[in-house]
């Protein structure tokens, strides 16, 4: 299974921000897309691409999101601050956290485990629905 991660300094200031937000996510909004090409690299510097989805789970406050890289693809389970234009995510044994540009764009860092170095992801969205939504 892919390896996901954050940066030390950029984990700290995720898990302060992720404490401080309220325990319902912010209703989705214009710039939350739902497919997305992803360009990573990994923590030993090699590159991948992907795509992945994020869906709004409508019975709660959460997103389902499923990234597939290769042959390899990974579930998690996302919130969104609106206010804080943050994304994160948290699937087996990691976390994801993105900014979310006012074009849609996520961008971000990645942890498989704290044991483990930093990857950087960035999620382009392919949607038209999100290209409307982002104008």
């Amino acid at each position: 299974m892919m390896a996901r991660c954050i940066r030390m300094a950029g984990f700290a200031l995720a898990t302060v921000m992720l404490a401080a937000a309220p325990a319902a996510a912010d209703p989705p909004d214009q710039y939350l897309g739902s497919r997305f090409n992803v360009d990573g690299t990994n923590p030993n510097g090699s590159k991948y691409r992907g795509t992945a989805t994020v869906g709004y789970e409508s019975d709660g406050d959460r997103y389902r999101v499923v990234w597939t890289i290769g042959s390899d693809t990974t579930v998690g389970t996302g919130r969104y601050s609106q206010h804080e234009r943050v994304f994160e995510a948290v699937y087996d044994g990691g976390i994801a956290v993105y900014t979310v540009t006012e074009t849609g764009v996520l961008d971000g860092l990645w942890r498989a485990n704290l044991n483990q170095l930093d990857g950087r992801e960035v999620l382009t969205p392919t949607d038209k629905a999100s290209e409307k939504k982002a104008r």
